[in-house]
Formats: structure tokens, C-alpha cells, sequence
């Protein structure tokens, strides 16, 4: 009985990110691959959001890097308030996450990302007697995948309108495709 209950615990650590305790990018790959494959099968809509912490490399090298853990905190915190129960959410790596939403048409996913950037304009982080404001660019596709999706190639279509957003002005959002 020990035994089972450590191996369970050992997987469960396997499988998240020390710092948000969001799914590490391996088990999201995995958790999402599950996801993509239902929603072929059954030929339903999903939406896979990428997201990228706006200007971070300045709040590390401004405060420390003890205050961008804490922003990273923040935000996993903002982003887990936003998401439903059946979202799977990963950091991806240093400041890049993703969340897949199953059974998400475009719209219902768009207004998700509104939410957010509203929720993360509202939640400062505070340092000593500093309020510091960050902002996170999120690209975003919409779709009924094809046998010819992979979670792989999905986030790679989802990344190009990521860099759009990040390139015309951060604090977007940019539905692939538009």
C-alpha cells in the first residue's frame, strides 16, 4: 500500500513544474495529445492558447530573479482562477504556457482570453513598497482537428500568432489565421 501511494506521488512530481505546479511541458504534450485525439474522434471543437509574460527578462534583471518567480506565481495563479476544471494548462518553459480547451469553440475561447488580461491588469504584483504591472501576449487557434493535427503541429500553428502578438505591441491577443 506504501509503496503504490509513492509511486503515485513520485508521478505526480514527475509531471509538474516546481514553481507553478502547473503540468511541466512534457506531461502537457501527453495530457494534450489524449485531448486531440478524443476530439477527432469525435469530431468536436477545441482551442489551444499559447502565452508568453510580457517583457520578463526586465523584471529579472530590474528586481531579481526572486521577484519573477513571483511573478511567474502570479500568474499561474490569475491563470488557474480563469480556466474551468477540464482546461489543461502547462508551462511550456521560462515564461511560455499553454492551456488547451477542450470542447472550446473560437468565441467561447477568445472571451477566455480576455478574461485573463483583464484579471492579470488587475493583479500586480508588490515588492517591498513597488506595484509592478505585467502584461502576457497570447496567440490563439480555434479548430475541429484533422487526423493530420498533432498537438505538436497545433502549438506550432498557435506559436506564429503568439509572435504576432508579441511583435505588434504585447498585451494581446491574435486568433491565428485573422
Amino acid at each position: 500500500m506504501k509503496v503504490s501511494t509513492l509511486e503515485q506521488e513520485m508521478r505526480l512530481l514527475a509531471s509538474l513544474d516546481p514553481l507553478t505546479e502547473l503540468l511541466n511541458r512534457r506531461a502537457f504534450f501527453n495530457d494534450a495529445k489524449v485531448l486531440v485525439n478524443y476530439a477527432i474522434r469525435e469530431q468536436i471543437s477545441v482551442s489551444i492558447v499559447a502565452l508568453d509574460l510580457d517583457k520578463f527578462k526586465s523584471i529579472n534583471d530590474t528586481y531579481g530573479h526572486s521577484t519573477g518567480d513571483l511573478a511567474l506565481t502570479n500568474f499561474t495563479k490569475v491563470l488557474k482562477s480563469c480556466c474551468r476544471q477540464s482546461d489543461v494548462t502547462g508551462r511550456l518553459g521560462g515564461e511560455e504556457f499553454a492551456v488547451f480547451l477542450p470542447n472550446t469553440s473560437a468565441d467561447e475561447a477568445y472571451l477566455f482570453t480576455q478574461r485573463l488580461h483583464l484579471a492579470l491588469g488587475h493583479s500586480p504584483i508588490k515588492v517591498q513598497n513597488t506595484l509592478i504591472k505585467y502584461t502576457v501576449s497570447i496567440g490563439l487557434l480555434s479548430l475541429v482537428p484533422t487526423k493530420m493535427d498533432t498537438i505538436e503541429s497545433l502549438l506550432h500553428k498557435v506559436d506564429s500568432s503568439l509572435y504576432i502578438a508579441k511583435n505588434s505591441g504585447r498585451n494581446r491577443t491574435i486568433v491565428h489565421g485573422s
